[in-house]
């Protein structure tokens, strides 16, 4: 996405700096030795990366709560199973407008809106927890009211 407040700059490729799979799994038995209780997988798009659910898997067999931030576009069925499957006891999905509008605009993605909210629908109906996660700024000030609603 090119969202509006974000500072990261998204790309399409892989970063230099970003961790292979066997450094995050060691990475994340560093944070179980040192009883970490919580590990947040965020991003940008967390579910972009291949291996996040082998990752998660791993996080949550070394004594982790995992949870995982996303924008809802890669939500559905089969990435909630995945989730599960892996661990993962919680999902937050972002949602900053009460209307596509206004959440497509904040995110810079035409269907960004709709996608989050089946996303949050798909996760509900396959019971696995999770929140809304809402950036305020003054584009979507006046929606605050109306995105608690539609969370409701």
């Amino acid at each position: 996405m090119n969202c509006k407040h974000c500072y990261i700059k998204a790309k399409d490729e892989k970063q230099e700096e970003e961790l292979t799979t066997q450094e995050a799994k060691r990475f994340i038995e560093d944070l179980g030795n040192l009883k970490i209780p919580v590990l947040l997988f965020s991003g940008g798009e967390p579910t972009l990366r291949r291996d996040i659910y082998k990752i998660a898997e791993h996080a949550s067999s070394k004594g982790l709560r995992v949870v995982l931030s996303s924008n809802g576009v890669n939500i559905n069925k089969e990435s909630i199973e995945r989730m599960k499957n892996a661990g993962i006891k919680r999902l937050s999905i972002s949602l900053d407008g009460a209307t596509s509008q206004t959440h497509d605009n904040f995110r810079g993605v035409e269907g960004a809106f709709r996608q989050a909210v089946r996303g949050a629908k798909e996760a509900k109906e396959a019971d696995l927890d999770f929140q809304i996660n809402t950036t305020i700024a003054r584009l979507n000030l006046e929606e605050v009211p109306g995105i608690l609603n539609l969370a409701a």
